[in-house]
């Protein structure tokens, strides 16, 4: 009560002697809490670029895997759209992407300029694999590759 019939007295008030409360200097739980917000935003970031890693090679698996059939359809002209979906899903399984019998292939001749080429169309279900910090519109999209090789292709 002293202190403050002191400064109700005084004409301009000193800052210095007016205190916060004690529980404002309390600093004990700074360091966790600022931990959290950080450890958050940077496994954001760790999952966010495993997940961009795991689509870049999807991506470039299912890419070989339909320049491979493509070949495969020039060298061997007998072999079936299902023939060369299976020997691609067995390239997607060796290099280890999962639900590989998700993998659809459709193979057409194409014919540009007087050249005929082979073109392969590979059409795979993309699904995250870290999908809790995804929106429902990203867990899962489909990836469409092209792929043509000419038959008769000359300089």
């Amino acid at each position: 009560m002293r202190a403050f019939k002191k400064i109700e007295n005084m004409k301009t008030v000193n800052k210095s002697n007016i205190k916060p409360p004690s529980y404002w200097q309390d600093n004990s739980g700074v360091t966790a809490v600022e931990f959290g917000f950080v450890a958050l935003g940077f496994m954001i970031i760790v999952f966010a670029i495993i997940e961009a890693s795991h689509a870049l090679w999807v991506y470039n698996a299912i890419h070989y895997s339909a320049e491979r059939a493509s070949r495969t359809a020039l060298v061997q002209p007998t072999m079936t759209d299902e023939d060369l979906e299976e020997e691609a899903e067995g390239d997607l399984v060796s290099m280890y992407v999962n639900d590989a019998a998700g993998l659809t292939l459709a193979t057409d001749d194409v014919v540009t300029d007087g050249i005929t080429f082979k073109h392969v169309t590979a059409t795979f279900p993309y699904t995250a694999l870290v999908t809790s910090f995804l929106p429902i519109s990203a867990q899962s999209y489909t990836m469409t590759i092209s792929f043509s090789r000419p038959y008769n292709w000359t300089e």
